[in-house]
C-alpha cells in the first residue's frame, strides 16, 4: 500500500540532500518575496511560469527516480536538465490541462441554469473539475515511466485508471496535510518567536517545506503508479 511515511523518509536519502533542498527553495523564496512585497502582477506572473516549469521537472524526476530504484529520490544539481524535463512534461500535459479546463467549463455553463444556485452549484463545479483533472494526473504517471510522449497519450489506460488515480491522490493530499501540520507547527512557532510571520526567514522556511512536499508527492505518485496501473513487458524490462 502506498505510504506517505515512506515518501517522507526516502525524501532524505542520498548525498547532499539538505543542500539540494536549500538551493532548490531559492526560486520559490524569490516568488514568495515578490508576492509578499505586493509586486506588479505581471512580474509575479512572468516569474511564476519558469518556476512552475522547474518544479514540474523536479517532481517528475523524483517520480522517475523512485520508479527506477535510484539511491536518491531528488534529482541532481543540474538545474538545466530539471528545467528541460519540466518544459517537456508541461508541453506533453498541456492538451490534458486544456481539456480538463474547457470541457468542465462547458458542462458547468450548460448545467448551472438547471440546478440550485449557491453552495450546491459551487460544489458541483469543483467536483467536475476534480474529476477531469484525474486525466492529467494519469497521463503524468504514464509519461514519467520512460519520458516517452506516446505513453502519456495511452487513452485506454488513462480512462481505465483515472478515477482510481484520483481517489489515491485525494488520500495522498489528506496524509500530506497531516504531515505538514505535525512538521511545520514547531518550525513556524520558532520562526514566529524570533523573526516574525510573515518575514523573509519565514518565507524561506516555507519554500524549503514546499520543495520537500513536491519531492514527497513525486515519490507517492510513483507508488500510486505501481499499485494501480499495470506495466507491459517492455516497461518491466526497463525497470
Amino acid at each position: 500500500m502506498a505510504s506517505m511515511k515512506d515518501a517522507l523518509e526516502e525524501a532524505f536519502l542520498g548525498g547532499n540532500v539538505w543542500i539540494k533542498y536549500m538551493i532548490f527553495a531559492i526560486p520559490l523564496h524569490c516568488l514568495g518575496v515578490l508576492i509578499y512585497g505586493k509586486s506588479n502582477l505581471n512580474s509575479i506572473a512572468i516569474f511564476s511560469v519558469p518556476t512552475f516549469i522547474f518544479f514540474l521537472g523536479f517532481m517528475v524526476d523524483c517520480t522517475y527516480n523512485v520508479r527506477k530504484g535510484n539511491p536518491s529520490v531528488l534529482p541532481s544539481f543540474n538545474i538545466f536538465k530539471i528545467f528541460f524535463d519540466g518544459l517537456k512534461c508541461s508541453i506533453v500535459l498541456a492538451p490534458f490541462i486544456a481539456f480538463g479546463y474547457f470541457i468542465p467549463k462547458m458542462i458547468i455553463d450548460y448545467i448551472t441554469p438547471f440546478i440550485p444556485q449557491g453552495t450546491f452549484a459551487l460544489v458541483f463545479g469543483i467536483v467536475i473539475y476534480i474529476v477531469f483533472s484525474s486525466l492529467t494526473f494519469t497521463s503524468y504517471l504514464l509519461y514519467s515511466r520512460r519520458f516517452e510522449i506516446s505513453d502519456a497519450f495511452d487513452l485506454k489506460k488513462i480512462f481505465n485508471y483515472c478515477i482510481d488515480v484520483l481517489v489515491a491522490m485525494v488520500v495522498m493530499l489528506i496524509m500530506l496535510a497531516l504531515i505538514d501540520v505535525v512538521l511545520l507547527f514547531p518550525v513556524n512557532y520558532i520562526v514566529w518567536l524570533f523573526f516574525g510571520i510573515p518575514s523573509h526567514v519565514a518565507i524561506y522556511c516555507w519554500s524549503v517545506a514546499a520543495v520537500l512536499n513536491i519531492a514527497m508527492i513525486g515519490h507517492y505518485m510513483a507508488q500510486i503508479d505501481y499499485e494501480i496501473i499495470p506495466y507491459n513487458e517492455m516497461e518491466q524490462d526497463e525497470l
